[in-house]
């Protein structure tokens, strides 16, 4: 019988702190915009307090964990800002360890800091995963280089999903740790090609923003991972925040060097042809035929075989093709290759 009445009381004292911390959000206008009806309030206070109440005193730390990130995978669809859920979650433990000093609950501090930091870890775990979709899902890079970055994103949310027994991810894209270098992953080997130098030739403060971004984001990435195999998501959250939005703005850059590239491809050519000359050759393969009957089998020839070159060349850190009217030039940088033309 004593057992009951402790219980009771145990669940009634965490009731309590939710009905004033209810009464209290009513008062912030953004909070208040997520709670039409005092019923609704009335369904939020029990259904809280019951999920609380077992995470506190039935439940092991994995199955509240996994009961939270499902509360906080709503939460986050509602598109509930975090910072409101942080202050709840502490404002709930001060309450409860007052009421510990105060001898009105049968608890114990350090169980209470413990479920509450576990209740938040979960809560920034799913705010990890939501992030990345959403910034995936309103990206939609147009460019070879924004998409291989993209790519990479997409492998370093992979790559977190599989660390943890709470992921959902079922995906069987590969899941192993992604290129934390960013001059050895596929983007940074791109930026270090004389391909890269010359489309960016007479735009080199936009190339400089690229590197350093590109740069930068790799630093974020690598303590984002250490934050999240520690299972700190709430610091893996911030990281993976400050990642994305360098993303967003790296995928941006991006599509305007590329646009600025063909726009503008003959004017940065000339430019850099007129400044390189001494560093380098430049063959011209020309596809003019002076059987006019065959042309038009010349110029399909001409086009399987340019296309051919190109794709191969372009995959070469020191080497660079491309054409202009028909003409198909080859740029070899000779300080950095060992490629002969013959």
């Amino acid at each position: 019988m004593e057992s009951k009445t402790v219980e009771t009381n145990n669940r009634q004292v965490i009731e309590k702190v939710f009905e004033d911390f209810y009464l209290l959000i009513m008062k912030d206008p953004y909070m208040a915009s997520f709670i039409k009806t005092h019923q609704g309030i009335s369904n939020l206070v029990i259904a809280q307090s019951d999920y609380l109440y077992n995470a506190l005193y039935s439940v092991d730390s994995t199955q509240v964990f996994a009961d939270y990130k499902r509360l906080a995978d709503i939460h986050w669809k509602i598109h509930l800002d975090e910072t409101y859920l942080y202050k709840m979650i502490d404002y709930i433990q001060d309450q409860l360890i007052q009421k510990i000093r105060n001898q009105q609950i049968d608890l114990t501090a350090r169980k209470v800091e413990s479920v509450l930091n576990n209740i938040k870890q979960s809560t920034a775990y799913s705010y990890i995963f939501g992030s990345i979709e959403d910034t995936l899902s309103t990206l939609t890079p147009s460019t070879e280089l924004s998409k291989i970055h993209i790519d990479w994103l997409i492998q370093l949310s992979h790559y977190l999903s599989s660390q943890h027994q709470w992921s959902e991810d079922t995906s069987t894209e590969e899941s192993g740790m992604p290129i934390t270098d960013f001059s050895l992953c596929r983007l940074g080997k791109k930026l270090s090609t004389i391909q890269f130098e010359i489309t960016g030739h007479s735009n080199r403060s936009l190339q400089i923003k690229i590197e350093m971004l590109h740069k930068e984001i790799h630093d974020i990435g690598v303590l984002a991972i250490n934050y999240f195999e520690k299972k700190d998501f709430t610091n893996a959250l911030n990281m993976i925040r400050s990642l994305l939005r360098n993303t967003s703005i790296l995928t941006s850059l991006l599509e305007q060097f590329d646009y600025h590239w063909k726009n503008k491809k003959t004017q940065i050519l000339v430019g850099y042809i007129a400044d390189k000359t001494h560093q380098g050759g430049l063959l011209n393969i020309s596809s003019k035929s002076q059987d006019e009957h065959h042309q038009a089998i010349y110029d399909n020839i001409y086009q399987q075989i340019t296309e051919t070159i190109i794709e191969q060349l372009n995959n070469e850190s020191a080497t660079f093709a491309f054409t202009i009217k028909k003409h198909l030039y080859i740029y070899i940088d000779n300080k950095n290759t060992k490629h002969e033309v013959q």
